[in-house]
């Protein structure tokens, strides 16, 4: 059983929060990765972790730049290679993947995916607090969690995680876009 790491969710809400600054949604994340080396001084085995991607939704007239699709991307040209299978990948997001994100989690073949917030969690602040979100009806969980195939062990899906950091996030962004917004006349 994956162990979620406080760390590197920190990392991905600290890239959310400069999101924010930048006047876009709320969401960090970063790909980590664990490996098990050898370490010749101690003469033991020793785990080690680290960062291989980190990304923020991006604005450069693309919509499929949302932080988890960047975060993968520099992890595939990290390690070289387009997918993540047998290196030992999670990704960490501050908000529940969308389908578009959950598919490219799925086919990179990461290990897991850790989430804070969930789609819920964004629908009640939009339909409670009128906070401007992205919403959708189909979850892209259930993708990550359809992924048949064989010899590929299924990947795991960890939310909540510090779900009260992302929620305030979530929270915050919102009222800023919503007090930025300026009537068309």
């Amino acid at each position: 059983m994956y162990v979620p790491n406080e760390y590197y969710m920190g990392l991905a809400i600290d890239y959310a929060r400069e999101n924010v600054a930048r006047g876009q949604h709320p969401v960090g994340a970063v790909v980590t990765r664990t490996l098990s080396m050898f370490n010749v001084d101690t003469r033991q085995q020793q785990v080690v972790q680290l960062v291989a991607g980190v990304g923020v939704n991006e604005v450069h007239n693309n919509s499929y730049k949302h932080a988890e699709a960047v975060a993968i991307e520099k992890a595939e040209v990290y390690h070289g290679r387009h997918q993540l299978r047998d290196l030992s990948a999670v990704l960490y997001t501050t908000h529940e993947p969308c389908p578009m994100c959950a598919g490219l989690i799925a086919n990179t073949k990461l290990s897991g995916v850790v989430y804070g917030t969930s789609a819920v969690d964004a629908t009640d602040l939009v339909r409670d607090q009128g906070i401007r979100w992205r919403s959708n009806a189909v979850s892209g969980l259930d993708i990550i969690r359809g992924r048949i195939e064989p010899g590929m062990p299924e990947q795991f899906i960890i939310g909540g995680f510090m779900r009260e950091q992302c929620l305030e996030l979530l929270q915050s962004a919102g009222q800023l876009a919503v007090a930025s917004i300026e009537p068309i006349i």
